[in-house]
Parts: C-alpha cells; structure tokens; sequence
C-alpha cells in the first residue's frame, strides 16, 4: 500500500489588504456612526478582517466569494480541507485551500457548471445558502414570502432566504424587500458572521418535543425521540448486537464504536463516523445522514446520505447497497457498491491510486476520476470524466469525458460475467444504403449512402459521421440521440435536416466535396438540445429553421454563409466577405475576433450587440442595437444603429423659482443613425423645459425631466423652492391606534406653520407588525404592536399601532357521532368540530336529553335509563348559532356493567368525610351528612346483592345500574368542602448574610393566604424586621421569626461588618535628608480615615539602589533621589529622599614638624566619584603646598609658617559636588642640640 499524499499544493495565503487577517492597530477611521461600528471594531481587534493601507475599512465595499470563504473559516475555525474540482481555482489559486476547507465544511458546492467564480462578488442570496448550510438551518419559505420581493428571489436561494430571516442572522431592507441578488457590503458580512457565532438556535423548534441531551453514550440495544446536540456513542459494549434509533437527531457526531446492524427510522444525522469493524448502517423511513465517514471497514444500506468520504485505507473492503449523492473516495481502498447502489456523483482522487470498485449492478449517474483506478463488474455509469490516463474498467459509461488530455479507459471483460465480451457495450454502424434507419442503440455511425438516408429513433453514444461518400445527398434526421459530435463533410443544399434531436457535442459542418454549401435545417426542437457549437468550416452553409434559436454558432470559414435562424451567440474567427444575417432574424450576441478583423458581414437582420476586435464593415439594411469591442465597425450600407445610452450632466437639480438652468444630453454611440433629442416635462406647472433642454422654474415643488433619443431615456429630477420655511411642530390625529392583521387607516399629520416647507416622511419601527406608506397610510401585517412615526424637519410625532388578529366566522359545526347507542349507566364524550378550523369563537352549549338520557356542558352524554326511542342531544355554536345533533339510544345494562357502575359508586365514596356542618373537616377535604353517606351506601349494598343473585333478570340489573347512579349522582351533588383552616408556613430563607447598613426581604409562605404574618428579631441591636424586610444594625447574629396562627418559619442571619473605604493616606515627613552609613530615616503613615477597613499599608522606594524602605524605616544606599511611597486602599502618599554619600579624610601624621610631609587619602562610600580637587588654606602665615589628583595627596610644609591648616577635598559624585575638610597641624622645626 502507498502512503497517502496530499491533495493539494500548499498555497500561500496571502490576502489584498482590502480583506487581511491581520488585527488593526487602531479603529479604522471611516466608521464612526456608521451602523456596524461596534462589530467591526470587535472583529479587527480579534483579527478576523482588517481594512485598508489608508487606516480606512470602507465599510460598504463588495466582498467577493473567495475572501468570504476565508471569514467564515477563520470565525469558525473550519481547518480540514476537501477534495473537489473547480475549473476556476487552479492549486496556484491564492484562496484554493480555503475554498476546499469550505468544501469540507459543507458550505462550499460551487455552480452547475463546475465553476465557483472565487472572483465574484458574493451576493446576499449566495450568503444566505452558505450561512444556512453552516448552522444546518432548515429551509423556510414561509419566512422568505413576508419579502415584498419574494417572488423574485431564484428557487434555489428563496428557502435559504427565509431560514436566516427566521434564524435573524440576515434581515431585509426598509422598505420590505430582501434584495437577493444585491451584492453583500463587507458590514453586512461582518455583521452576519458576528450573529452565526453568537446564534443559540432559538428560532429552529423542530426538536422542542423530544428530550435532549448534550453528548449522550447509548449502552442500549434502542434509543428513541430524543435529541443530541453534541455527540452520540454507540457503546463498544453493545458488541454485535442490533441496534435501532427512532426519530433521533444528533446535532454532532453519531460514532459507531459498536452494534452488528445499527438501524435509523425517521433520524436527522449531521455527521456519521464508522468506527467499529464489519458494522452495518441501515437508513429508513425519512432518515438524513449529511456527512459520513469510515474510520474501519463496514456497510452502508437504505437512503438518504449526502455526503459520504473514505479517506482511510483498509486492507478489506467497504460494502455500499445505499442511495448516496456525493462520494469521494480519497484513498488506496477497495469498494463493492451492491445492487441497491445509487451514486449521483462519485470522485476517486488522486489519493484512489490503484483501488477497486466493483459494481454488482449499481449505478453511478457522473463518476470523476482522477487516478488509476480499477472498475469490475457489471452496472450503469451514465457520465465518466477521466482527468488521467490508465483506468480499466468492465463499464463503458453512457458519456464520457476525457480531461487533460487523459486517454480513453482500457475497457475489459466484466470479471462477473461468464465468457467475454467487447471492449464497447454497443456496436459500430455504418448506414450505406438509401433507406430508413430506425431504432438502435450505436457507439459510432458512419453514413456514406448518397442517394437519401434517413436515421430515426435512434441513440448514437459516439460519433455520428456524413461522410464524403454522401456527395450532395439529402440526410434526415429525426429524434436521433447524440452523446458525442457530429461531423458533416457532404451534403447538398437544404439537405441536412434535423428533426427533435439531442446533441450532446458539436456540430462540425465542413464540407469538402465539391464546391457547393451544404444546407443544415433545424427545427426547434433541436436548436434547443444542441448542448454544444454550431462549427461552420469547408464550403460554408445555408442554415435554416424559421422557429429555431441556435444557443452558439461559430464562423471559421471565409466560404458564403447564409444564417436564416436566430443565434444567441455568434463568433465569426475567419475573415469573410461571405456571410449574411437574414432579414426577421435575430443575433444576441455577435462577436468578430482579431482573426477575423477586415470582414464585410451583409446584416439585414437584428443584431443586439456586436463586439468588435477588429474592424468589421457591415453592409444591408439590418439594425445593430450596441457595438462594442477594439476594432472599428464600418456602415457599408443602410445600417441603423441603435442609441444605447442617454445621459444627463445632472441627474438631480435645485432652483429657485424664476431661476433657468440648461441640461446637456451625451447619446451613445456617436454612430448611433437617429441621435435626436426631445425634452419633457412630467409637470409644466413647477418646470418647464425646452427643446435645447433650458429649465425654466416656475413655483414650488418637484418634476422629471426627461431627455429622449431613438427610444432611450435619461431623467434629471428638477426641485423647485421658495424660501425654506421649517416647521416648528407636527402632530398626528391620533396618538393610538386599533387594526385587525389586514386592515388599513390613514393618519392624517398637521404641520405647523402652514406654510412650512419641509414634506412630512413617514417610517415604521416594525415593518413585520405595521407598514406606513407616503401617504400615512397605516396597513396591518402581523399580530402585535408597532410605533408610526412622522417626521417634519426636525420635529416628530408618533402613534402606537395595535394589531390584533382578524376575526374569522363560524361556518358550521359536526359531531363525530351522529347516532350514540349506550347501556344503563354508561357515558360517551361527544367532540364538536367546529369549521372553519381557525375561527376565531370555538364556544359551543349542549343541549337536550330526558331522564333517561343527560349531557354535561363539555359534551359528555350520560345514560340514566332503559328507552325504546332514541334521545337527540343537540350542540349549538355561540358563533352563528349552528347546530348539530346526535341520536342516543339506551339499552340494559348487563352483570358487567352493574359491577362496573358498583366500583364506580365506591371510587366516588372513597376519601369522603362525614360531618354535620363541616367545621371538623380541612378545607381540603370532602364531606356529606351521616344520613347522605347511610343512603348511598345502601344504594351500593342492595346494587351488590343482584350482581350476586345467579338468576337476576335483566330488569333487575338495568334497575339497580339506573338506582345506583341516580344514588351517585345525589352523593355527588351533596358533596361540601371543609371548613376546617390548616395553617402552613414558609420562608424563601432560612439563612442569610448582610452587611451592616443595608436591607434584604424575607417571604413568607402561608396557607390560607389571607392568614396575618407576624415578624420578630432575637436580637434588633443586629438586626431589625418589618414585614420581612430585614435591616442589618450591626456585626453580629439574629433570628427572624416568621409567626402564622401557631406556626413559625425562622431565618438565622448573620450581619458582617460594613467596608470602610480609605479616603487618603500621609506621611509624617515629605523630605529626608541622609547619609550612606548614617542613620536612619524614619517614616509613619497615617490612613485616613483612622477606622478604615484597610490598615495594610505598602511601601515601596523608586530606586532601591539608592534608598530601600522596610515598614517606614528608610535606609541610604547610594548617593542619589528616590521617592519612597506608601499605599493603602488604592492612596498613596511621597516622601522623597536625598541621600549623600560619605567622604572621609585620613591624615598621616595630622601633626607635623615643618619641613615635613603629610599624607592624604580619601575614602568615598556610596558613589563613584570622577575627579578629586585638593586645596588647603590657612588665615595668615606662609601655606604649605599640596598636590594630588585623586584620592590621595601629600602636604609639603616645608617653608610653612607653623600653625593649623584646613585641607578641602571638592569631590564629583554622579555630575554632583560634595566637599569635606579636614585640619591638619604644623610645628615649628626642632632646633637640634649641640
């Protein structure tokens, strides 16, 4: 086995810095007050989307597709990565990972033609599908039909549409449209993204009757109604046992890790992963499997997977018998797809290296395949794609397509079958007699009969060939199936018919034999089916078919062409001087490539648009609706060329009255035939123009100007004003207002002054409640309550609107009995029907009956008495007083049903007190009189004696039914509540905890509720009460006391001591002064207030080089300033500290004979110092000298006038200057002796 490798080149994700996610250093700067600030700046801060290099976000720009792909991964962290092929995205593509995690995701599927425009601007509609497939939020139409738009939105979108309405993750606009093909502004994605993440799922209410649970590990053989919002797991313990799951939906991931054949009726199933070896999944009923995974061998049965991947390699292999819409299958591992199989799209990538499939009579609709991969058995493949070369397979597929240059399959012998066969399911055909051909299915036909052939019903899945050998034969063609082209190189003059055929390639007409066109003739039958191109080459042709529009048709031939069909597409790729476009016919779209520039086309048809790369003249008396393209178009003949555009140099125009303005109109193309322009005025009265497009204003108000050439128009909106009058007030005539849901009223609002000239506009809160049109006309949408608001300039007034549902009448009522037959004793509910279904009174009343037959107000019909005639008993609606009756008929009763009534009797008995007025029993409780209880009693002995009695008649029996229940129906009847009151007590507390100065309420629970609670503290110096609320006095416990009649509930509360907040915090000194190795400094602080809660105070120094500080005692280091600070409750408070350092002198002697040296040295402690300057100095007499540079000097008295000197030391300390002295002494020389 190979390993597996990647599926794609790594590309750089490199993003414009119109969509980088990369987070902002600072709020973009275009966004303040716009409507998404608060989101926007959320997301660039967490880097999910940034703006531009300008600081701008441009928050209404487009987002294309591909950059929101890459928001919603990097939202919701989507990271593993598909496998699906995009003919637009190359794996160079800079987002083609991205796309492919969105492919793995599920939100990501691409358009029909395997394209997925990453390029495109994504619109709301495309937002909607992939944000629904996101959440997995179920279609709703319902939602999508409240959009005044609605019946514009595509098919495809309109569910996804409604889903997020209803999800509120997209909403509309103000004026009641969705909008869906308007492309998404970068807010709105950002603010659609921001709701998926933060969506609860509140609106989706499918589940709300079934429990549910988070993850959930199943050790059952069953599961039923029951939802799973994270995982489900089959227990390992369940071994091979069976397994069923009914109406179960798992939000998360099913994980078979046991179970021999695991069923699912009527499940929905997001993520299925197959991890217990030979397990067997079996769908039925509606069930839903949306993505699945194998991670050991196994089985797949019934219908309903969407999704299905193998991406594991497994030495055995994996059994599919299911329906299936996508399977890819991304590894070296073999499948058999059993005979219940139904593939819509399966792809083996290049990761299927060498695997093998087996068919057992599946069928596999479009199969793409992008390594060698090896197809056994017997089955249907409607449409192969091969994208490499080397596959084998035992099926030739209904269609094939070959890509990048991939060769053919090696088609061999179906390993399931006995004996060979051929290497094409079908035969070859060659039609070379002058007959009809009819019925067949064909791999390729070849025609070379030249005297007239016809080919009918018949399917062709190769090639079909008019060959030469045909020379200027006639070839009819009729309800012939074409899977591949068809090549004509014969033929003569209108000789070639089509006739309800479908092609599914090309039509290559190029005719070499002889020097005549052939003659193509199409029905529209045909011209519709034609999947492909129209190729004239050769001879060129006459194409005819009077109602048939030909989807694409391709000139390459420079040959007479002649065109009596409508095209949609036209490309002319060889210069031709030959080609016409018939008079009544239309061409859409008519392209003239560079190839084919110099071409002399004869147009007396329509041509919507023509594009030009070269230079093209047109000769004929035909119409050109718009030119376009780089080459320059000629008009040869009697052309006419449409305007395509009329534009106005103002679109929008102010003026005072009196004032004149001309407007300029710019027609396109300036060869347009007919450039003439007229001007008019939808109101004259305010604006006036002229036919050189002068305005002339008139009075007050508002008209269009509309300029028109050929059929096209351009407006200018011209408002015409006085001097602006404000309004200074409005109101409406009426503050509230009542409609039922459809019903409507006009507002009428009054602007003050009169005469202001501001226009009253009118807006709606809720659009989905109530709608206010221009006029103040108010319309009832839905239940509930909505605020019309009118606004003149800058004043307001509102209206709150109700709405109420609209009434509907009751048309009729039934019963769902019309005739009743009942035995003695017994009763049946009637239920009434009332139609409408939602009407909006429902009430009804009963009525009729005798003493042998009784109806309750609730419809309960009640059989008293043996009748030979039946009893009607009748219901009549409140609404419309309808009516509708049943027939009840009473039989005897038999021994079961005395039994049945006896047992009923004692039932009714059972829990009930006697008293004589009621005083001694509870409120609680039922009682009657001693002689009502003797009666009934007696009632149920002698009941009980004929249900004893062997031969008891049936009289006898209906009797004691009849006598027994009139004995219930008085013991009911005289059935009293006690009278007896029971107090019950209760507190919501029976602990609590409170701070000093503030209250908290204690509630009592009592029954009877009218019943006085009294309230009482242990201790009031605590704590104080007053009809439950509690205040605390101080520190300390109490118990409350709840007192109800002789009943007491307590509270034991414990009070705590109230925070006292530190107001500010000061120092005993704001400056020290100190000394390295001196003393010392000592500093208290004092918090303020003294009885703060907070006494912990903090010190902390500045610079603990300089000083340090330990609980206010500063200590000098170094020389230099630190700030020693102490903090308490968030106070703080400064002391700042000059420390100097210690400089000694040391004098050796420090007295001396003159003539004599002293020597000197310096000792600093605390700094470093940088010079030392050394001078000495005396009041009177003759100096020593001293010298020294550092921190040593010597004194040299000889000379010196004896006396006491005073040395200075000026020392440099971090740029700073310290100075010490120090005296020394001179002595006269001693005299020596003789």
């Amino acid at each position: 086995m190979k390993k597996k490798r990647g599926m794609a080149v790594a590309a750089a994700l490199t993003l414009s810095m119109a969509m980088s996610v990369s987070a902002l250093a600072a709020s973009p700067s275009d966004i303040s007050g716009h409507w998404a600030k608060g989101t926007i700046t959320q997301w660039t801060s967490k880097g999910y989307i940034s703006g531009y290099p300008d600081g701008t976000f441009k928050p209404d720009n487009s987002i294309t597709r591909a950059e929101f792909v890459v928001l919603v991964n990097k939202a919701m962290g989507y990271t593993k990565k598909g496998n699906a092929y995009f003919r637009d995205v190359n794996t160079n593509y800079w987002g083609y990972d991205e796309i492919q995690k969105g492919v793995s995701a599920g939100y990501v599927k691409g358009d029909p033609d395997g394209s997925f425009r990453p390029n495109d601007s994504v619109t709301r509609q495309e937002a909607a599908v992939m944000i629904s497939k996101i959440l997995d939020l179920e279609t709703n139409f319902t939602s999508a039909a409240t959009y005044n738009d609605y019946r514009y939105i595509p098919s495809w979108s309109v569910g996804y549409v409604g889903a997020v309405s209803n999800a509120k993750i997209m909403a509309g606009y103000p004026d009641g449209s969705f909008k869906a093909d308007r492309v998404l502004s970068r807010a709105e994605a950002v603010i659609a993204l921001d709701k998926v993440l933060n969506y609860d799922g509140k609106s989706d209410n499918k589940d709300d009757d079934k429990e549910t649970k988070e993850d959930y590990t199943l050790e059952k053989t069953s599961l039923k109604d029951m939802t799973i919002k994270g995982d489900l797991v089959i227990s390992s313990s369940l071994k091979s046992k069976a397994v069923s799951l009914d109406n179960v939906t798992v939000k998360g991931t099913l994980i078979v890790k046991g179970g021999g054949t695991i069923t699912a009726d009527d499940c929905d199933i997001k993520n299925l992963e197959m991890n217990y070896a030979d397990a067997t999944f079996k769908t039925k009923g509606d069930t839903e499997v949306k993505n699945t995974t194998f991670l050991k061998v196994g089985k797949l049965e019934g219908k309903g997977y969407d999704s299905v991947t193998v991406d594991k390699e497994f030495s055995d292999k994996i059994t599919i018998d299911a329906s299936i819409n996508e399977f890819t299958l991304d590894a070296e591992t073999d499948l058999r797809l059993l005979s219940s199989t139904v593939i819509k799209s399966f792809t083996a990538t290049k990761n299927a290296d060498r695997a093998t499939i087996n068919f057992s009579s599946a069928e596999v609709k479009d199969m793409d395949i992008y390594d060698k991969i090896k197809i056994t058995g017997k089955g249907d493949i409607k449409t192969m794609t091969v994208y490499v070369s080397g596959v084998t397979s035992s099926i030739k597929p209904d269609d094939l397509n070959r890509k990048n240059g991939a060769d053919k399959p090696d088609y061999t012998s179906s390993s399931s079958s006995s004996g060979s066969s051929s290497s094409s399911r079908y035969d070859d055909l060659t039609a070379s007699k002058d007959k009809t051909y009819s019925g067949g299915k064909y791999d390729d036909v070849k025609v070379t009969a030249d005297g007239g052939i016809k080919l009918k019903d018949m399917t062709i899945y190769g090639n079909l060939t008019i060959d030469e050998d045909v020379e200027n034969g006639d070839v009819d063609l009729e309800d012939v199936t074409v899977k591949g082209n068809v090549y004509i190189y014969a033929g003569g003059k209108n000789t070639i018919t089509f006739k309800d055929c479908d092609i599914s390639g090309n039509i290559t007409a190029k005719k070499t034999y002889g020097s005549t066109q052939v003659g193509l003739s199409f029905d529209s039958s045909t011209a519709s089916d034609l999947d492909g191109t129209l190729i004239i080459q050769g001879n060129g042709a006459i194409v005819s078919g009077s109602s048939a529009t030909l989807k694409k048709v391709k000139v390459d031939t420079s040959k007479e062409v002649s065109l009596n069909t409508n095209v949609t597409t036209l490309d002319v790729t060889t210069k031709t001087t030959s080609l016409t476009i018939n008079s009544g016919r239309t061409v859409n779209t008519l392209n003239v490539s560079s190839s084919a520039k110099n071409s002399d086309i004869t147009l007396n048809g329509t041509v919507k648009t023509l594009n030009a790369s070269g230079d093209t003249k047109l000769s004929g008396s035909g119409t050109v609706e718009k030119i376009g393209g780089n080459g320059t178009v000629t008009n040869g003949g009697n052309i006419t060329v449409k305007v395509e555009t009329v534009t106005l140099n103002k679109t929008a125009l102010a003026l005072k009255v009196g004032n004149t303005e001309k407007l300029i109109a710019t027609v396109k193309p300036d060869k347009a035939t007919n450039k003439t322009v007229t001007w008019t005025s939808d109101n004259k009265d305010i604006a006036d123009v002229g036919s050189d497009g002068t305005i002339t204003a008139k009075k007050s108000g508002t008209a269009k100007i509309t300029a028109t050439a050929d059929g096209k128009t351009a407006t200018c909106t011209v408002t015409v004003s006085t001097e602006q009058i404000p309004a200074t007030a409005i109101e409406l005539n009426k503050a509230t207002l009542d409609l039922t849901v459809g019903g409507n009223e006009t507002l009428t609002a009054t602007v003050t002054p009169s005469n202001s000239t501001d226009t009253v506009e009118w807006s709606s809160d809720k659009l989905n409640i109530a709608t206010v049109d221009e006029n103040g006309k108010v319309t009832a949408v839905a239940v509930g309550e909505a605020t019309i608001t009118a606004k003149a300039g800058s004043k307001t007034a509102t209206c709150t609107v109700t709405v109420k549902a609209a009434t509907v009448a009751v048309t009729g009522v039934s019963l769902n009995e019309t005739t009743l037959s009942l035995e003695v004793g017994k009763n049946k509910k009637l239920t009434a029907t009332i139609t409408p279904e939602n009407a909006s009174n429902k009430n009804v009343t009963w009525s009729g009956g005798n003493e042998a037959v009784s109806v309750g107000s609730d419809g309960t019909v009640t059989a008293n008495k043996v009748t030979n005639t039946s009893v009607s008993i009748t219901v009549t609606t409140e609404d419309g007083s309808y009516t509708a009756t049943c027939a009840v008929t009473v039989t005897a009763a038999s021994k079961t049903e005395l039994a049945e009534a006896i047992s009923q009797a004692k039932s009714a008995k059972a829990n009930i007190k006697t008293s004589t007025n009621g005083s001694d029993i509870l409120t609680t409780e039922k009682w009657v009189t001693s002689e009502v209880m003797n009666a009934f009693e007696s009632a149920i002995t002698a009941a009980e004696e004929v249900n004893e009695k062997e031969n008891a008649t049936a009289t006898e029996i209906t009797d004691a039914v009849t006598a027994l229940n009139s004995a219930k129906i008085t013991f009911e009847s005289a059935k009293k509540d006690g009278t007896k009151v029971e107090v019950t007590l209760s507190v919501n507390h029976t602990t609590l905890e409170i701070t000093e100065g503030e209250t908290k309420t204690i509630t009592a629970s009592v029954n009877p509720s009218e019943t006085e609670v009294t309230w009482e503290s242990s201790n009031k110096q605590v704590a104080t009460v007053s009809n439950g609320t509690v205040t605390a006095v101080a520190a300390g416990s109490a118990t409350i006391t709840a007192t109800a009649g002789d009943k007491t509930a307590t509270c034991e509360v414990t009070v705590k001591a109230a925070t006292i907040a530190v107001t500010g915090v000061t120092l005993s000194s704001t400056t020290l002064d100190l000394t390295v190795g001196g003393e010392n400094g000592s500093l208290t602080a004092t918090v303020i207030p003294s009885n703060a809660t907070d006494q912990n105070i903090t010190w902390a120094s500045s610079a603990p080089n300089v000083a340090t500080v330990s609980n206010g005692i500063v200590t000098a280091v170094a020389a230099g300033t630190a700030d020693i600070t102490a903090t308490v409750g968030g106070k703080t408070a400064t002391c700042i500290v000059t420390v100097k350092p210690s400089i000694a002198i040391t004098a050796t002697p420090e007295s001396i004979a003159a003539g004599s040296n002293i020597s000197l040295s310096a000792a600093v402690t605390g700094g470093t110092a940088t010079s030392y300057t050394w001078t000495i100095a005396a009041k009177e007499g003759t100096l020593p000298t001293i010298s020294g540079t550092d921190g040593t000097a010597t004194v040299s008295t000889t000379g010196a006038t004896p006396g006491t000197y005073t040395v200075t030391l000026k020392v440099m300390i971090n740029n700073k200057e310290y100075t010490v002295t120090k005296d020394i002494s001179v002595k006269a020389a001693q005299t020596p002796t003789a």
